[in-house]
């Protein structure tokens, strides 16, 4: 697995607008059994609201993805999950993004060959 976390800012605020990048391989036998457990959850069909955000599953594009979004007082967090290639797990967190600009975000990250 491998985490990296960006930030407009050099000094991260509770303003700052972060990004936060989660890779895991899907090869191996342990790998193989994340994914797997991945799929299972994307495959689900979600449309979750709660008092402070809400859980989607769909397709886009050619991607079966989780988006949610939550507001924590005056923060908005989000999350994008979905399977590349068949093989990689990836989670795009966001902070003071919303599901919409993370989207855009995962859209320009698909370009990504790995």
């Amino acid at each position: 697995m491998v985490t990296a976390t960006y930030s407009n800012d050099t000094e991260s605020t509770d303003e700052s607008k972060v990004i936060t990048v989660t890779i895991t391989d899907g090869a191996g036998t342990n790998g193989q059994g994340h994914i797997n457990a991945v799929y299972r959850m994307l495959a689900q069909d979600m449309d979750l609201k709660t008092s402070n955000g809400w859980t989607k599953t769909y397709t886009l594009s050619h991607l079966r993805i989780m988006v949610k979004e939550e507001q924590d007082k005056e923060i908005t967090l989000s999350e994008v999950e979905y399977i590349k290639n068949k093989r990689y797990h990836v989670r795009l967190n966001g902070r003071n993004i919303n599901s919409d600009e993370l989207l855009k975000i995962m859209n320009d990250f698909e370009k990504t060959d790995f």
